[in-house]
C-alpha cells in the first residue's frame, strides 16, 4: 500500500515525497491524470492527495474513481472556489496552497483513523 500524489509542479510533488517517505510512508507520483490511472491500475493506494488544477485539465476523473474504491484523499489546491464548484467532485477535505506538509499529514491522520 502506498501514498499517491498527483500533482504537476515537480518542485511541489517532490518535497511533499521526501516528507512523507521521512514519515515511513510508501509514495508514488504522477503528474497527469493518464499517469495516475497508470499508477491506480497496479494497485490501490490507501491515502491520495491530488492537485486539482493539472497542466491542461483537472484530476476529478482520479477524484471520481478514488471514491468509487472508497480511498480516502484530500485536494491541495490555489483554487479551493473550483473544487468546490465542481459537481463531479466528490465530498474531500481541502487544503489550501501554499500548504505546509503537516497540513497534509494531519487531513491523513484524519481520514486513516479507524
Amino acid at each position: 500500500m502506498y501514498i499517491l500524489i498527483v500533482e504537476d509542479d515537480p518542485f511541489l510533488s517532490y518535497d511533499l515525497k521526501e516528507a512523507l517517505l521521512i514519515l515511513h510512508h510508501d509514495v508514488r507520483e504522477a503528474d497527469s491524470v493518464g499517469a495516475a490511472m497508470v499508477v491506480l491500475a497496479r494497485g490501490l493506494p490507501y491515502f491520495a492527495v491530488l492537485d486539482y488544477e493539472l497542466k491542461t485539465e483537472t484530476s476529478a476523473a482520479i477524484a471520481a474513481r478514488l471514491a468509487r474504491e472508497n480511498v480516502p484523499f484530500c485536494y491541495v489546491t490555489a483554487d479551493g472556489d473550483g473544487v468546490r464548484g465542481d459537481p463531479s467532485i466528490p465530498d474531500c477535505p481541502i487544503v489550501n496552497k501554499p500548504y505546509r506538509v503537516e497540513d497534509v499529514t494531519q487531513v491523513a491522520a484524519r481520514l486513516l483513523k479507524p
